[in-house]
């Protein structure tokens, strides 16, 4: 039986960048900027043999425009300008990428946000006359199937493309397997499956054969010209024309009907697989079925001795000790006084990442030092300021491998309020995205639900913050992503967290303040962000200024006696105070001795 083979056009993207467009510029604009240009670039391809194009519409979503109504207008236009070029000879693809993102609570990005953000886009290429919609480079099942929710929306019968983009591992950067974006095609009722850009044309050639064989829904292929190259010219692919259309061609020969290029490709690269294909039939290859999955090895399990942990779940009052790295790589001084303080009685550390985004040594190398050299155990905080979800990886197992098993997850302050403030923040997770990752690790699981070998054994908490009272959802939120206890800000009194603890049984523990003189209270209450001290303390700090240092001691044991009946324990934050005054507070609090 004869089947039609729709040749379609390769990039839009890489062949503006290629003719000068920079990256950094959202290439939708073009559509209203420089129509013509736009123009050129779909005859090319027609030229070149494509009976497809696709519209210049790829990051047209709302996510990316920030405008609604400029969001229609560049996907009517966009439209538009294909359509006009086609004539009615060519096939007009609508053009649908994703927004870039994971979903909640990797990004701010919510599912139920997704419509909104295709709404516009999808209405504006429908309004403008396309043939049908190219949902490609998909990456999580959730947004591509609210994306194709939108579409059937808007109307119901139009033709639909659903693509997804692969890794060399042959799921999507989020672990979507092309098992699971086939279930979505059928439940949708898709008229084509499967893969573009990501990868080239040799890896992407197993996971075609895969579509093909796991469902009766013609499958379309578009991969990408090899691995982008850096250069002296800027970005370029390796692939050559040549071998992309062998490749090409023997998807044709495995049953692909639908047959383009992705990033890197041109229309060079339309033009060979054209002249190769008037060379051989187009038979559809018997389909078959799936093989089943060899069942896969549990992963090894990580489960070390951790005293905090033992602790809390004990119920013995803890106190640890917040500690700041050096600004250089000179440690001794801090070992010397942390070891005289293990004497006394502590075994908890609290060591802070960069704290008030100011320069400081690495908090993962600097809470190892303190792990081997004296014993004590650290809760690491960790902040997704400084890292990309790479480097939040690679520095999450990296301390779990220098035997750090607590984390304090946090957002991290940003670099403005530093003492770099043009350094540039990265916040690809916040606190709840970090959890959620402990918590995927914990159960032997990267970011992607890929697997990583082995279960590891952090034990995480994050920050309760004075709002938070008021917000239960926002704690049960925390809770569920992975927080196994909280730590707060200074507290001056109880009342906080008896509210806390009258609607959560969890384990919280208070920061206690500790201040050199009345100058450094001052500071923390008046320009410290986070800090809420109430009036009648400072007044009553202020009032006996001349003797500051006792009426502190006072004020804090008295409030560790208070804590002590509703609280697992609390951390000292004590910058430059004088570690006699710790050691009174370690003794009250570990031993409960008079002072």
């Amino acid at each position: 039986m004869k089947r039609r083979l729709i040749l379609a056009d390769g990039a839009f993207g890489t062949y503006l960048y290629k003719k000068g467009i920079p990256l950094n510029k959202n290439f939708s604009l073009l559509n209203k900027e420089t129509p013509e240009f736009i123009k050129s670039i779909h005859r090319e391809y027609i030229l070149a043999g494509a009976q497809l194009i696709e519209t210049n519409t790829f990051g047209g979503n709302l996510y990316k425009i920030q405008d609604e109504s400029l969001c229609y207008e560049l996907n009517l236009f966009g439209a538009k300008i294909a359509r006009e070029v086609a004539q009615d000879k060519i096939i007009v693809a609508g053009s649908a990428g994703p927004v870039g993102k994971p979903l909640y609570p990797f990004s701010e990005i919510k599912k139920e946000d997704i419509k909104n953000y295709f709404y516009s886009q999808i209405k504006g290429l429908i309004d403008g006359g396309v043939d049908l919609i190219a949902v490609e480079t998909q990456i999580l099942i959730e947004e591509a199937e609210e994306i194709l929710k939108t579409i059937k929306e808007i109307k119901k019968d139009i033709p639909i493309i659903l693509s997804f983009s692969f890794t060399e591992e042959k799921t999507t950067p989020y672990g979507v397997s092309v098992k699971d974006i086939v279930e979505l095609g059928e439940r949708f009722k898709v008229n084509y499956v499967g893969a573009n850009c990501g990868i080239g044309p040799s890896v992407a050639m197993d996971i075609i054969r895969e579509f093909v064989s796991g469902t009766k829904i013609p499958v379309c292929s578009m991969p990408n010209a090899g691995m982008p190259v850096y250069g002296k010219k800027g970005f370029f692919y390796p692939s050559h024309p040549e071998h992309f259309s062998k490749y090409a061609i023997q998807m044709v020969k495995e049953g692909v009907e639908i047959i383009g290029g992705c990033c890197g490709t041109e229309p060079k690269h339309i033009s060979t697989i054209k002249q190769n294909l008037m060379e051989i039939g187009c038979e559809k290859k018997k389909k078959r079925i799936f093989i089943k999955e060899k069942k896969k090895k549990e992963p090894a399990v990580l489960k070390e001795e951790n005293p905090f942990k033992e602790k809390i779940k004990s119920e013995q009052f803890i106190i640890s000790l917040e500690v700041y790295p050096p600004k250089g790589i000179l440690t001794d001084r801090k070992i010397e006084r942390l070891k005289r303080l293990k004497e006394k009685g502590l075994i908890f550390v609290n060591v802070v990442d960069l704290p008030l985004a100011k320069m400081k040594m690495s908090g993962i190398v600097f809470a190892h030092l303190i792990k081997e050299r004296i014993g004590l155990e650290p809760i690491l905080h960790f902040t997704c300021r400084d890292r990309n979800v790479l480097s939040i990886h690679a520095d999450l197992l990296g301390a779990r491998a220098l035997g750090i098993k607590n984390i304090l997850a946090l957002t991290g302050d940003p670099p403005i309020i530093g003492d770099y403030p043009h350094a540039t923040a990265t916040y690809d997770l916040t606190s709840a995205g970090l959890l959620k990752l402990i918590k995927l690790f914990n159960q032997g699981k990267d970011i992607s639900g890929k697997n990583i070998d082995i279960k590891l054994d952090f034990f995480a908490g994050t920050s309760l913050s004075f709002s938070d009272i008021e917000d239960e959802k926002r704690i049960n939120e925390k809770i569920d992503f992975g927080a196994e206890f909280f730590y707060t800000q200074p507290l001056y009194n109880k009342g906080y967290i008896q509210k806390f603890k009258e609607k959560f049984d969890f384990p919280v523990f208070a920061g206690l303040l500790l201040c050199k003189d009345f100058k450094q209270f001052e500071y923390f209450a008046k320009e410290v962000p986070g800090i809420e001290i109430p009036e009648e303390i400072s007044m009553k700090f202020e009032k006996f200024k001349k003797k500051f240092l006792k009426v502190q001691m006072e004020f804090a044991l008295n409030l560790i006696d208070e804590f002590k009946d509703i609280l697992n324990g609390i951390y000292i934050v004590c910058p430059g105070v004088e570690t006699e005054i710790i050691e009174n507070i370690i003794k009250k609090g570990v031993y409960n001795e008079s002072v």
